[in-house]
C-alpha cells in the first residue's frame, strides 16, 4: 500500500513540474535555467568558485547553508556547511546566524537549487542589512557538486553517498549506485 501511494504521489509531483522538467531535456543545466527564471533576484555561484575558495582555505570569506531537510544532510554535505530547516523563519535564522554573516558571502545550496532560491530570496534582505556581502544559490545544488566529484562529508568523514531527494529528481545524478535514503 505504502510502495503504491508513493508511486502516485511522485506521478502527482511529477505533473506538477514545470513543462520544460518534465520534457526530454531534464538536465541539471535545464532546471537551472527554470530556477534562474523563477527567483529573477537571486545570484549564484559556481561550484567551482565555492570549491577553489575550500581548496585554497578562504572559507572565512563565506557562510554555507544547507537547505535540505535533516536526514539529506546526514547522508552528506559540503564540508563547513550549517543545515537549515527548509521552512524556517527568518527571525529564527536571524537570531542564530545574523552575528556570523558580517563581511561574508552567503551561500544557500539544496539538492538542485529549488528550495535554496527560495530561502535566498527570502532572506536577502535581512542577510544584507547584517552585514553580508552578498547573497548567492550555488549553480545546481549538491547534485552538481556530487556529479563533479567535488568532496563531500557526513559525520563518519569523506562520503561519495548522496540524498536523491526521491526517484525522479534523482535521475539528475550520474551515480545512482551512490543513492542512499
Amino acid at each position: 500500500m505504502q510502495s503504491k501511494l508513493k508511486q502516485l504521489l511522485l506521478v502527482i509531483s511529477v505533473l506538477l513540474l514545470p513543462s520544460s522538467l518534465q520534457a526530454a531535456d531534464f538536465t541539471l543545466n535545464a532546471v537551472h535555467k527554470d530556477i534562474q527564471a523563477d527567483y529573477p533576484g537571486v545570484s549564484h555561484l559556481r561550484a567551482d568558485t565555492l570549491l577553489k575558495a575550500i581548496q585554497k582555505n578562504k572559507t572565512q570569506d563565506f557562510i554555507i547553508f544547507d537547505v535540505r531537510e535533516k536526514r539529506e544532510f546526514e547522508i552528506s554535505h559540503i564540508k563547513g556547511a550549517y543545515q537549515l530547516n527548509p521552512s524556517s523563519w527568518a527571525s529564527q535564522f536571524m537570531k542564530k546566524y545574523g552575528q556570523q554573516v558580517k563581511g561574508k558571502r552567503v551561500v544557500f545550496y539544496c539538492s538542485v537549487g529549488v528550495r535554496s532560491s527560495k530561502m535566498a530570496r527570502y532572506l536577502k534582505q535581512d542577510l544584507l542589512k547584517a552585514g553580508a556581502t552578498s547573497v548567492v544559490n550555488l549553480t545546481q545544488g549538491l547534485f552538481g557538486w556530487s556529479n563533479n566529484k567535488y568532496p563531500m562529508v557526513n559525520e563518519k568523514g569523506t562520503t561519495p553517498f548522496i540524498h536523491p531527494y526521491n526517484d525522479h529528481w534523482g535521475q539528475l545524478l550520474k551515480s545512482k549506485e551512490n543513492w542512499r535514503y
